[in-house]
C-alpha cells in the first residue's frame, strides 16, 4: 500500500497515465557541469528508456537517489557490423553527432536511441563527399623555427 500511495504521489492517481519511460529516463549526465543550475541542463541528456537489468536493452537503476528508477547505465554506442558489407552496418549514440551542447546536433539522436532505432554510416569516399554537408579540416602547427 506504501508503494502505491508513493507512486500516486510522484505519478498521479490516474494509473492510466503512468509510463515507464516517464520513470525510467536513460540520464546523460555532464560530469563536470550537470550540478551546475543554470547551465546543467543545457549539458544533460534525458529521455525516456525502456529495458532493465536483465534484458537486451539494459538500463541499470540505483534505489536511494531522488530518481530511484533512472537509466544510470545503458550502452551509450550501439554497434553491428555487417562484415560482408561494412557499409551496412548501424550504429546508435545516445546523444548527438557533436559534443557542443550548443549545437543543434548534440541531441539529434536521443530520440532513435530510446526508440532502438540505427543510423548507416558510409565508408565509400565518394558516397561521404556526395551526402556530406561540409568539411573541417584539422591542420597541424606549424614549426615557426
Amino acid at each position: 500500500r506504501r508503494a502505491l500511495e508513493d507512486l500516486e504521489k510522484t505519478f498521479g492517481t490516474d494509473r492510466a497515465k503512468w509510463s515507464w519511460g516517464e520513470a525510467h529516463p536513460a540520464l546523460g549526465e555532464h560530469r563536470a557541469f550537470s550540478a551546475l543550475p543554470i547551465i546543467g541542463r543545457y549539458f544533460n541528456v534525458g529521455v525516456a528508456s525502456p529495458g532493465g537489468p536483465y534484458t537486451l536493452n539494459r538500463g541499470i537503476i540505483e534505489f536511494g537517489t531522488d530518481k530511484p528508477f533512472a537509466n544510470r547505465h545503458a550502452a551509450s554506442l550501439r554497434a553491428i557490423y555487417d562484415l560482408s558489407d561494412l557499409d551496412n552496418s548501424l550504429f546508435m549514440q545516445p546523444t548527438g553527432q557533436s559534443g557542443n551542447p550548443f549545437s543543434r546536433y548534440y541531441r539529434t539522436f536521443e530520440k532513435s536511441w530510446s526508440e532502438g532505432k540505427y543510423i548507416q554510416i558510409p565508408t565509400d569516399p565518394k558516397v561521404i563527399e556526395r551526402e556530406a554537408i561540409g568539411t573541417w579540416q584539422l591542420l597541424p602547427a606549424q614549426n615557426k623555427n
